[in-house]
């Protein structure tokens, strides 16, 4: 089994729809891990919501101004 596979085995069994790290910011679903080659370094399980569902954009990707979504950190999922 492959870290992409554990991790992916992982978001699934608990409930999260991808990956998001704040920090540069990108995010990804769970469908389609790891575009970005980076195999997850720095980032947290993350829930995709509709940019009026995110209460502080710190947490969130930058995908919220493009496409109107984005990942999110947060405890439960909306």
């Amino acid at each position: 089994m492959t870290c992409k596979e554990i991790i992916e085995n992982y978001l699934r069994e608990n409930g999260f729809d991808g990956l998001v790290n704040t920090d540069l910011p990108c995010g990804c679903d769970v469908d389609s891990l790891f575009p970005c080659e980076c195999e997850g370094s720095d980032c947290q399980p993350a829930y995709r919501k509709v940019c009026e569902e995110c209460n502080n954009h710190s947490d969130c990707d930058s995908d919220c101004k493009e496409f109107g979504e984005c990942f999110c950190l947060s405890k439960a999922k909306v």
